[in-house]
């Protein structure tokens, strides 16, 4: 084949995948237009929107260009990489924004388990003083009810109750 074959040949490769990478474009298009950052569910979509154009490309555009590179005619092939750089960096900034988003999540997670933790802990200590104060309240009451006076005589010497009393003098 002369080089005008070629080069004709290579632009209708050129055209099919200017075609092909625009109907990608319109594909992510329509799951996020650009005009504010993407959900989980979006950038899961487009990762696999664009791994498949990136792996679609290369598989049906690759040997064509390798070919046409052999014989000379880069047309095909510059373009061809163009396209894959560009699907790669938007998988590698898609990547960015998930591993951002999990990194918010896991502070987001650390902040609220770090709250739940505290809260707990005031829970905690508001039960333990509550039952020390049941506690002493009915030890007070006990001590105030089960009380019961009686006469008792008082040693001449030492002034203390007979049981009490050290001084062993009645």
């Amino acid at each position: 084949m002369n080089l005008i074959q070629l080069t004709a040949d290579c632009g209708k490769w050129l055209q099919a995948l200017r075609d092909e990478t625009q109907a990608g474009r319109a594909q992510a298009a329509a799951i996020n237009d650009g005009s504010r950052a993407p959900s989980e569910t979006e950038v899961q979509q487009l990762t696999a929107l664009y791994r498949g154009l990136h792996d679609g490309l290369l598989f049906r555009y690759g040997q064509s260009a390798a070919y046409f590179l052999q014989h000379g005619v880069t047309l095909l092939h510059d373009a061809l990489q163009v396209e894959l750089r560009d699907l790669s960096s938007a998988l590698s900034v898609l990547a960015q924004i998930e591993a951002g988003r999990r990194r918010h999540e896991a502070e987001r997670w650390a902040i609220q388990q770090d709250a739940q933790n505290y809260v707990f802990r005031l829970q905690s200590e508001a039960h333990a003083n509550q039952v020390r104060a049941h506690e002493e309240h009915n030890r007070r009451w006990s001590a105030a009810f089960n009380y019961r006076p009686f006469n008792v005589g008082f040693c001449a010497y030492c002034n203390r109750p007979f049981g009490a009393c050290l001084c062993g003098y009645r």
